[in-house]
């Protein structure tokens, strides 16, 4: 059985929070109903009960796929993958870890030819970083 993690974005603050760093802090992130992030703080207990939450919109959670790259970091949705391939040496074929219906999938960020093809194990692949810290990385040339 695998581990369940999620990282958010926080969109004020323009900065993602693991896991360790939630645990540390005063407020507690969880997943909430649709998939929400929701904030507990410790006035939101009684009895060691949650009695209230907050829907917190200034997140944007993200799961980790339980899969590792090949430099055995975690793939998160929201990651932007690249091959490990030293004739590739500046990722020109990327692809984009994203949840749907029936799980994770890579989605190819422009054309990346038959080399998707090539590369069919998940430890092909190295984060080269996620859409909100490396949104430069989903521009295509």
């Amino acid at each position: 059985m695998r581990e369940i993690k999620f990282r958010a974005w926080e969109k004020r603050e323009k900065r993602m929070i693991y896991a360790e760093e939630a645990k540390d802090s005063k407020t507690i992130l969880a997943v909430g109903f649709h998939g929400l992030p929701i904030a507990v703080d410790s006035g939101s207990f009684r009895d060691d009960e949650i009695i209230g939450w907050n829907i917190d919109h200034r997140l944007e959670l993200m799961q980790c796929t339980g899969l590792k790259d090949c430099k055995g970091k975690d793939i998160y949705e929201g990651d932007i993958l690249g091959l490990d391939d030293p004739e590739d040496d500046e990722c020109r074929f990327k692809w984009i870890v994203e949840y749907g219906y029936s799980g994770f999938r890579v989605v190819p960020i422009g054309d990346t030819g038959n080399v998707a093809f090539r590369s069919r194990l998940w430890d092909d692949f190295i984060v080269i970083g996620n859409i909100y810290e490396h949104s430069t990385l989903l521009v295509t040339t």
